[in-house]
């Protein structure tokens, strides 16, 4: 672009650096950017959109991701002469009021003609209670989305690269108390996206709190919770079908790209300064007693919890059985056999299976849950930030 030359040019032989001129080229609406990691839900999204799609960007703000959707929709493929439209729509949503108007005034600092921005419908709800699609019927001519990202909240601890305030205030009951949300929003982007379309869940965290443990739960509860049965009382049938599953990364998007599998076990953390059943009163160290650095000082304020209920038992804050992977059914099946009574449907939830089992069993995720399927990104394998990114097919119709 000859204003963009024009620009680097003269800012080049002024001195200025190259991170003032990336600025002003992007206030000036010639460029803009947005980091690598960042593109990944929207073009593993892309593959398995068609052009003139609909689609919900459930936690849209800043918008970059909802720019780059936008301009999914709006493409046609070549062999797709007979749609000349533009049919195409995104529904940018955010729970935020202020952060959804700075979204509407980045869109229009963008540059992108009035005629494809049109095709944005924002709206203001909290994504883990977006109304279903019988009831947005106003904003599409589906009653479907075709797609659905949820690029969630997260404690965003990819980032502490280029934000050493993360790595400064990070704390592990920041993911801990956003999992519940997270799972809520994921689960709400399921039953968004019609029979056959693909959710993209993502995070800029590789914290498995909020990365794996949340995929597993949602994929637990549509394969039990959906058909109000649990482990127990699926004894004597055999288990759902995929209500939900998860894909791999599509071929050839991003050859040569490194993306590690996601994990099947992990523990989690605590602190003990959240905790005021777990604090210890410390005695006072003279001037000659070695300190410790504050390394080794952070290290040791972590708690680490095999299972919810030696959290419990802890104090841990915040809390909840999905935190951890999910008991296997052959697990669950195998404990209830040797018990005397048989408990009702009724009364047994997650926590009380997960109690069922032995305390000396390592907790993973069921095989069966292809878990590895998700996709780690690493900030040494790139040079980037780091990121968390799952892709779900749904294959019927469900209701959490």
């Amino acid at each position: 672009n000859s204003k963009i030359k024009g620009i680097i040019t003269k800012q080049t032989l002024s001195g200025t650096s190259f991170s003032s001129l990336l600025q002003k080229a992007s206030s000036s609406r010639l460029i803009a950017r947005q980091e690598v990691v960042s593109c990944l839900p929207v073009l593993a999204l892309s593959n398995f959109l068609d052009g003139g799609n609909y689609v919900l960007d459930l936690c849209a703000s800043p918008g970059s991701k909802t720019l780059q959707l936008l301009e999914t929709v709006l493409m046609y493929r070549k062999n797709n002469k007979k749609r000349k439209q533009l049919k195409g729509r995104v529904v940018a949503n955010d729970v935020n009021s202020s952060r959804l108007t700075a979204l509407q005034d980045a869109v229009q600092r963008s540059g992108i003609p009035s005629k494809f921005t049109s095709r944005i419908v924002y709206t203001n709800h909290d994504a883990s209670v977006f109304p279903l699609p019988d009831t947005v019927a106003k904003y599409t001519t589906s009653t479907h989305h075709d797609g659905v990202l949820a690029d969630v909240p997260c404690s965003g601890d990819g980032t502490v690269r280029k934000d050493r305030l993360v790595y400064k205030h990070w704390k592990p009951n920041i993911g801990v108390a956003l999992h519940p949300l997270q799972v809520q929003i994921l689960k709400r982007a399921l039953e968004c996206v019609k029979v056959g379309g693909v959710v993209v869940y993502s995070t800029c965290s590789l914290n498995p709190m909020e990365d794996e443990a949340v995929v597993a739960e949602v994929i637990r509860c549509s394969r039990h919770e959906n058909t109000h049965e649990d482990a127990v009382v699926l004894k004597a049938k055999t288990l759902s079908p995929a209500v939900v599953e998860l894909l791999e990364w599509p071929d050839g998007k991003l050859k040569g790209f490194v993306r590690r599998p996601g994990v099947r076990k992990w523990k989690v953390a605590d602190t003990k300064d959240d905790n005021d059943t777990v604090k210890e009163q410390q005695p006072l160290q003279n001037n000659h007693e070695h300190k410790h650095s504050d390394e080794e000082e952070d290290e040791a304020s972590l708690l680490w919890h095999d299972t919810y209920q030696h959290a419990m038992k802890a104090g841990m804050i915040n809390a909840v059985p999905s935190l951890w992977p999910p008991p296997s059914t052959t697990s669950l099946l195998t404990t209830t056999d040797a018990t005397t009574t048989t408990p009702s449907s009724d009364d047994i939830d997650l926590a009380q299976q997960t109690t069922q089992i032995s305390t000396n069993l390592e907790l993973e995720v069921p095989e069966s849950y292809h878990i590895e399927r998700c996709n780690r990104i690493l900030p040494q394998d790139h040079d980037t930030g780091g990121f968390f990114v799952a892709l779900f097919r749904k294959n019927c119709e469900i209701r959490f």
